[in-house]
Protein backbone atom coordinates (compact mmCIF):
# COMPACT_ATOMS: atom_id res chain seq x y z
CA UNK A 1 0.00 0.00 0.00
CA UNK A 2 0.82 3.34 -0.96
CA UNK A 3 0.53 6.83 0.42
CA UNK A 4 -0.37 8.92 -2.47
CA UNK A 5 -1.57 12.61 -2.38
CA UNK A 6 -4.31 13.10 -4.20
CA UNK A 7 -5.93 16.47 -6.83
CA UNK A 8 -9.01 17.22 -7.59
CA UNK A 9 -8.63 15.17 -10.64
CA UNK A 10 -9.34 12.32 -7.99
CA UNK A 11 -13.03 13.21 -6.86
CA UNK A 12 -14.95 10.30 -8.30
CA UNK A 13 -12.60 8.33 -6.48
CA UNK A 14 -12.31 10.31 -3.04
CA UNK A 15 -16.05 11.06 -2.69
CA UNK A 16 -17.23 7.42 -2.37
CA UNK A 17 -14.77 7.12 0.98
CA UNK A 18 -15.99 10.65 1.65
CA UNK A 19 -19.74 9.74 1.68
CA UNK A 20 -18.85 6.98 3.91
CA UNK A 21 -17.64 9.33 7.00
CA UNK A 22 -20.42 11.74 6.05
CA UNK A 23 -23.78 9.47 5.14
CA UNK A 24 -25.96 12.28 5.82
CA UNK A 25 -24.38 14.90 3.46
CA UNK A 26 -26.18 15.57 0.16
CA UNK A 27 -23.60 14.85 -2.49
CA UNK A 28 -24.23 18.14 -3.89
CA UNK A 29 -22.54 19.75 -0.68
CA UNK A 30 -19.75 17.31 -0.21
CA UNK A 31 -18.57 17.36 -3.76
CA UNK A 32 -18.64 21.41 -3.29
CA UNK A 33 -16.71 21.23 0.35
CA UNK A 34 -14.05 19.04 -1.44
CA UNK A 35 -13.29 21.50 -4.09
CA UNK A 36 -13.18 24.29 -2.26
CA UNK A 37 -10.36 22.33 0.28
CA UNK A 38 -8.43 21.97 -2.66
CA UNK A 39 -8.24 25.33 -3.19
CA UNK A 40 -6.40 25.85 0.02
CA UNK A 41 -2.88 26.16 -0.70
CA UNK A 42 -2.11 24.04 3.14
CA UNK A 43 -4.26 21.38 2.04
CA UNK A 44 -3.56 18.04 1.70
CA UNK A 45 -5.53 14.89 0.50
CA UNK A 46 -4.39 11.67 1.47
CA UNK A 47 -5.11 8.51 -0.53
CA UNK A 48 -4.36 4.50 0.58
CA UNK A 49 -3.49 3.29 -2.50
CA UNK A 50 -3.21 -1.02 -2.71
CA UNK A 51 -4.01 -2.51 -6.37
CA UNK A 52 -4.60 0.22 -8.05
CA UNK A 53 -7.29 1.57 -6.28
CA UNK A 54 -7.81 4.13 -3.26
CA UNK A 55 -9.20 2.23 -0.47
CA UNK A 56 -8.28 5.21 2.09
CA UNK A 57 -8.59 9.20 2.29
CA UNK A 58 -7.71 11.91 4.65
CA UNK A 59 -6.93 15.24 4.29
CA UNK A 60 -5.19 17.53 6.52
CA UNK A 61 -3.56 20.78 6.99
CA UNK A 62 -0.33 22.00 8.30
CA UNK A 63 -0.33 24.61 10.20
CA UNK A 64 1.30 26.12 13.80
CA UNK A 65 -0.35 26.95 17.18
CA UNK A 66 1.10 28.49 19.92
CA UNK A 67 0.31 25.81 22.27
CA UNK A 68 1.61 22.73 20.00
CA UNK A 69 4.24 24.51 17.19
CA UNK A 70 3.94 22.77 13.75
CA UNK A 71 1.40 20.38 13.53
CA UNK A 72 -0.60 18.36 10.74
CA UNK A 73 -4.30 18.67 11.42
CA UNK A 74 -5.80 15.59 10.43
CA UNK A 75 -9.58 15.64 8.63
CA UNK A 76 -11.84 12.88 7.00
CA UNK A 77 -9.53 9.86 7.76
CA UNK A 78 -11.56 7.28 6.08
CA UNK A 79 -10.50 3.31 5.20
CA UNK A 80 -13.20 2.02 2.95
CA UNK A 81 -15.92 -0.18 5.08
CA UNK A 82 -15.22 -3.41 2.89
CA UNK A 83 -11.16 -2.87 4.24
CA UNK A 84 -11.38 -2.08 7.71
CA UNK A 85 -10.39 -4.39 10.34
CA UNK A 86 -6.93 -5.66 8.11
CA UNK A 87 -4.64 -3.18 9.74
CA UNK A 88 -4.86 -1.06 6.56
CA UNK A 89 -5.67 1.88 8.94
CA UNK A 90 -2.61 1.73 11.21
CA UNK A 91 -0.50 1.54 7.97
CA UNK A 92 -2.00 4.47 6.28
CA UNK A 93 -1.63 6.50 9.69
CA UNK A 94 1.61 5.67 10.09
CA UNK A 95 2.76 6.83 6.36
CA UNK A 96 0.64 10.03 7.10
CA UNK A 97 2.74 10.50 10.24
CA UNK A 98 5.86 10.03 7.98
CA UNK A 99 4.85 12.42 5.74
CA UNK A 100 3.88 14.87 8.70
CA UNK A 101 7.73 14.69 10.01
CA UNK A 102 8.88 15.40 6.72
CA UNK A 103 6.49 18.50 6.41
CA UNK A 104 8.66 19.55 9.83
CA UNK A 105 5.57 18.49 12.17
CA UNK A 106 6.12 17.73 15.59
CA UNK A 107 2.28 17.02 16.14
CA UNK A 108 -0.58 15.61 14.25
CA UNK A 109 -3.95 16.11 15.73
CA UNK A 110 -7.49 15.40 14.74
CA UNK A 111 -11.07 15.57 15.84
CA UNK A 112 -13.34 11.96 16.13
CA UNK A 113 -17.20 12.28 16.43
CA UNK A 114 -18.26 11.56 19.47
CA UNK A 115 -20.22 8.76 18.99
CA UNK A 116 -17.54 7.04 16.72
CA UNK A 117 -16.07 5.02 20.01
CA UNK A 118 -14.30 2.53 17.20
CA UNK A 119 -12.19 5.86 16.04
CA UNK A 120 -11.53 6.70 19.80
CA UNK A 121 -10.02 3.27 20.67
CA UNK A 122 -8.21 3.16 17.28
CA UNK A 123 -6.65 6.62 17.97
CA UNK A 124 -5.52 5.62 21.76
CA UNK A 125 -4.11 2.50 20.16
CA UNK A 126 -1.74 4.61 18.20
CA UNK A 127 -0.67 7.26 20.99
CA UNK A 128 -3.19 9.90 20.70
CA UNK A 129 -4.58 11.91 23.71
CA UNK A 130 -7.68 13.74 24.17
CA UNK A 131 -6.39 17.10 24.70
CA UNK A 132 -9.92 18.94 25.19
CA UNK A 133 -13.61 19.75 23.45
CA UNK A 134 -14.29 20.90 20.01
CA UNK A 135 -16.94 23.12 19.96
CA UNK A 136 -19.41 24.29 17.24
CA UNK A 137 -21.85 26.81 17.20
CA UNK A 138 -24.16 27.59 13.58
Amino acid sequence: MDLVILSDQDLPRILPLARQLNPAIDDETLLARVREMFGYVHYRCFGFRGDGRIVGIGGGWITTRLYSGRQLELDHVVIDESERGNGLGAAFLSRIEEWARQEGAVTCELNAYVTNARAHRFYFEHSYSVMGFHYQKR
